[in-house]
């Protein structure tokens, strides 16, 4: 049976798409259909897509006592949003089903996204906006992130909030769920013990073996080609999204990558000013300072990327593992969107004489300025595996600190306040 057989629907279906367009959110619509026996409604649910979606509704439409006659699901040819159909009976005047399937859309909007903070106890501040709490008597870390509401895209927020969910992966920090409610946005994710990289190499930089380094990186690596398996790019790695566990195992966090899922936004004002190279207040020029540090110049260019731009970061990531210094700190003393346009131009920190040949070449394949030649983030684990093979150092390497120290203040380039890029759409 076709879905559509008044063209009047047509018109309802394209005004549900044009709403779902503008605000996100779940959009719908119900109608009267054919005369039979018993009343029968016409259902039209329009969405950003979810492959489960009509699944939940047609469960939730049959435990409202409804008989579905027809029902199916329709996708815009960019495969972004969806229109699900539905033709019921219904014993329901149309005002009393209106109330009844509006009730129960609410509740598939609900479900599953707001995570019940009824148990949290927040506890240490870690740094501006992180905490560490316990919810439900389990250790977790939450993060509030300030945002304007008036921009953000819901329904593509917990659509993303349910893949990053989902994941599971020994170097990818668990994140737990997110709340919506009040002025902050508040993400939960497991609580790691060690705190950021950066903070690891700041207390440990000298006593760290090379061995140690290269395991770290291999740890990161093992974390993106997981993410890059999924589909995902994560955009912003740097030493402040990576961190440790107990046993020192690093993990790639990708709470932050929800930020601007949540803003709806590939770029900022700031950003955007940065590109045309008008002058931006100083209170955003750390925020400019670390998009360059560490994105691919492709990225900050609002350029077609793909996951090479995570290989880009990546290199510098091993630049600063073995420096243990910030990328370009040799261009903090110009402007920072004059640094910028430096680095989409080609210029790279500079690599010591004493670094191991075969990773000074990793390095520079990594941050190559065409993403054509950056190897894959597979192929740069596999040529680190067979480095650290060949490192010879001794059997008891020295221990280093492992504890974090919470009272060491994160820098104001904090990417958990100002994270620029992440996840693919």
């Amino acid at each position: 049976m076709s879905p559509v057989t008044n063209p009047q629907d047509v018109l309802i279906h394209l005004r549900l798409l044009k709403r779902v367009e503008e605000s996100r959110m779940l959009a719908h619509e119900i109608w009267p259909g054919e005369k039979q026996e018993a009343p029968t409604f016409k259902i039209a649910v329009a969405s950003v897509y979810e492959s489960d979606l009509h699944d939940e509704l047609k469960s939730t439409i049959s435990d409202k006592g409804m008989e579905i006659l027809f029902g199916d699901t329709f996708r815009t040819r960019d495969g972004y949003y969806a229109l699900d159909l539905f033709r019921v009976i219904a014993s329901h005047d149309l005002e009393e089903f209106s109330n009844v399937l509006k009730a129960a859309i609410t509740d598939i909007e609900r479900a599953n996204r707001d995570i019940d903070l009824g148990g949290l106890v927040i506890g240490e501040n870690i740094s501006s906006h992180v905490y560490q709490g316990t919810l439900h008597s389990k250790e977790v870390c939450v993060r509030e992130l300030q945002t304007d509401r008036s921009l953000w895209q819901p329904s593509r927020f917990w659509k993303k909030m349910k893949l990053f969910s989902g994941l599971g992966h020994p170097n990818v920090v668990r994140c737990l769920g997110a709340n919506t409610q009040g002025t902050d946005l508040k993400i939960i994710t497991e609580y790691m013990h060690g705190g950021t990289l950066f903070h690891y190499l700041q207390r440990n930089h000298c006593v760290l073996t090379l061995s140690q380094r290269l395991k770290m990186a291999i740890d990161v690596c093992k974390g993106i080609e997981f993410l890059h398996a999924n589909m995902i790019i994560h955009r912003n790695l740097n030493s402040m999204n990576l961190l440790l566990d107990e046993n020192n195992v690093v993990k790639v966090d990708v709470a932050a990558a929800l930020y601007l899922l949540w803003a709806g936004k590939n770029t900022t004002p700031e950003l955007e000013a940065m590109l045309l190279r008008i002058p931006t207040p100083e209170q955003n020029n750390t925020k400019i300072r670390t998009w360059y540090r560490w994105t691919a110049p492709e990225a900050m260019n609002e350029e077609k990327y793909g996951d090479r731009a995570d290989v880009y970061s990546f290199g510098l990531l091993l630049w600063h593992l073995i420096t243990a210094k910030l990328p370009y700190d040799h261009l903090d003393n110009i402007s920072p969107c004059l640094a910028a346009q430096r680095v989409i131009g080609g210029e790279r920190p500079a690599i010591p004489e004493n670094m191991n040949l075969k990773l000074k070449i990793i390095v520079e394949n990594c941050w190559n300025e065409d993403p054509f030649f950056r190897p894959s983030i597979s192929q740069v684990s596999t040529t680190l595996h067979t480095l650290l093979s060949t490192v010879n150092e001794p059997k008891h390497e020295p221990e280093p600190e492992a504890e974090f120290v919470s009272a060491n203040p994160i820098p104001t380039e904090s990417v958990y306040n100002i994270s620029p890029y992440f996840a693919a759409s």
